[in-house]
């Protein structure tokens, strides 16, 4: 007789039970059909998970590494495990929104998140908990790629390692090819969405997404245009000074690009207002922020791969300094 077969696995009547949707949809989609399991319990140290074959020991360390806690194994019908997961976990991920998140702000996000669900027509949120640094295993990052949006909320980590290997969240961010939400101080409800442009035009997705948002949420939209600041030497040349109206009318491709946003508001029924500003970048933000009373910010990922150390691509980096709000970034 092999170990694997001398292995007790209690069994449970799952007809029996009250179905936790909260836990149960934070599970992953892939461990739930390939292994048929489903979770039906949790503590602060451990998952109780419901098998149809506990026996299979590669399954067992498969489900205890993706859940980062101890997971003990029940046996259950095969065939109301499969209903249960075909009736609350769909395989098709599309759509959906993770929160990668410590478990501790779990249930402090989840509000939050849904906010956003009417944008992405979904309303379903799932979860993968990362309570240290080094817990993103490539391949969560493969399967996390698949959603729309992904809510990262940075865990704790000694001041040393930040210092050594910097920011959690921009290391994080090189690695995801989807649209990313850095939930810092979230507030409800959203009233207050600014979109900032990049000087690239890479930003015709997130215009729409902003306008999404805004009208799920009847919020404002203020788009925020910043032109660098006149040089002093040529103080009094008006071909150096540029007013709004001057923009709107002109041919150019932000005169193009602010008049595809504002058809799009006005087609939307969403109030919306341009703000033009010169001078330092990062100064031109926390203006706004402050003037606006924003709720979220949004604005494009840089086009490079790794957020380098350039003048337009390292206003996300620098941003990321020292903002307190929510920030979206759009893939």
């Amino acid at each position: 007789m092999t170990k694997s077969q001398t292995l007790d696995f209690p069994h449970i009547a799952l007809e029996d039970i009250e179905v936790d949707l909260h836990l149960i949809r934070s599970y992953p989609a892939d461990l739930a059909y390939r292994f048929h399991s489903i979770p039906i319990a949790e503590t602060e140290d451990h998952y109780t998970i419901v098998m149809a074959e506990p026996e299979d020991q590669l399954a067992r360390e498969a489900i205890q590494k993706a859940c980062c806690k101890k997971a003990y194994m029940l046996r259950g019908d095969p065939e109301i495990v499969d209903s249960l997961i075909h009736k609350y976990i769909p395989k098709n991920r599309q759509g959906r929104i993770l929160i990668c998140c410590p478990s501790r702000r779990a249930t402090c996000l989840t509000d939050y998140a849904h906010e956003f669900c009417p944008a992405f027509e979904t309303d379903i949120v799932d979860y993968y908990f990362v309570d240290n640094a080094n817990s993103l295993k490539d391949e969560f990052i493969d399967s996390a790629n698949g959603y729309q949006l992904v809510f990262l909320s940075a865990p704790r980590s000694p001041l040393d390692e930040r210092i050594i290997r910097g920011s959690w969240e921009l290391r994080t961010l090189e690695r995801f090819h989807t649209s990313c939400l850095l939930p810092r101080s979230p507030r409800l409800p959203i009233q207050s969405i600014m979109l900032m442009l990049h000087r690239n035009g890479n930003d015709t997705d997130t215009v729409d997404l902003v306008a999404r948002i805004a009208a799920s949420k009847n919020a404002r939209v203020i788009v925020l245009v910043v032109l660098p600041q006149v040089p002093t030497m040529y103080q009094g040349l008006d071909r150096m000074r540029y007013s709004l109206s001057d923009i709107l009318q002109s041919q150019s491709k932000l005169g193009c690009r602010l008049r595809r946003i504002s058809t799009l508001l006005c087609r939307n029924s969403i109030h919306g207002e341009i703000h033009l500003k010169q001078g330092h970048t990062d100064f031109a933000i926390q203006e706004e922020i402050t003037e606006s009373d924003i709720d979220l910010l949004v604005t494009a990922k840089p086009r490079k791969r790794r957020f380098s150390f350039r003048v337009d691509d390292d206003i996300v980096t620098r941003m990321l300094r020292w903002i307190e709000r929510p920030v979206l970034l759009t893939a």
